[in-house]
């Protein structure tokens, strides 16, 4: 499970819908609107489905239902909580610590998200990144020069150079979309993929 600061919706990406028994498939409802991500990407959802989310400490719950957009696309990532399901819980999320917090009828819980490594075909973490984009407000807002206008940029600026941290070095540098093509087909594959933000 991905709680993101920046989306709108709460989400259940392919692979973890295609789990569901026949039952709850059939109740699938259709959805008549796209939805809109981070890199301006269109993707209409297979339907909508509402389910009952628990978050627990072990000890202490809260439930919620939550309606879910079941997405044509796979991540890393079963479901996205976004910021509406985050309301129903009245959640606190703190990005520095990597912690979530929410009222339940006996005390307030706080849960701390996991520190595992995802390795890929088994070989060590990235240490060291260079990332080239064709965004010059994204390189600038990255590098410190721009201020995130807005509290959504803000956060995804938040949450990017949260991620920043966990390198040895890392550089961005701003190229432009026509000299890097190739790298431009491979984010918008990316941003269809994964549907982080939206």
């Amino acid at each position: 499970m991905f709680i993101d600061l920046g989306s709108s919706m709460d989400i259940i990406y392919k692979q973890c819908f295609k789990q569901h028994d026949l039952e709850d498939k059939a109740r699938l409802e259709p959805v008549d609107f796209p939805l809109t991500g981070f890199c301006n990407e269109v993707v209409f959802p297979l339907g909508q489905i509402a389910f009952p989310v628990t978050l627990s400490d072990g000890e202490h719950s809260q439930t919620v239902t939550v309606n879910f957009m079941v997405m044509p696309a796979t991540s890393r990532h079963d479901v996205l909580l976004g910021r509406r399901s985050q309301r129903e819980f009245s959640m606190i999320t703190s990005i520095p610590h990597d912690a979530c917090g929410f009222p339940t009828e006996t005390r307030f819980v706080i849960l701390y998200s996991s520190k595992e490594v995802m390795y890929v075909d088994d070989e060590p973490p990235t240490k060291n990144l260079e990332a080239n984009v064709d965004s010059k407000l994204v390189a600038e807002q990255v590098n410190g020069h721009y201020d995130a206008k807005g509290e959504a940029m803000a956060l995804y600026l938040e949450q990017a150079r949260m991620l920043i941290s966990q390198f040895q070095t890392f550089k961005i540098n701003h190229i432009n979309r026509s000299e890097n093509k190739h790298a431009d087909a491979l984010m918008q594959v990316g941003c269809y993929q994964f549907q982080t933000p939206s």
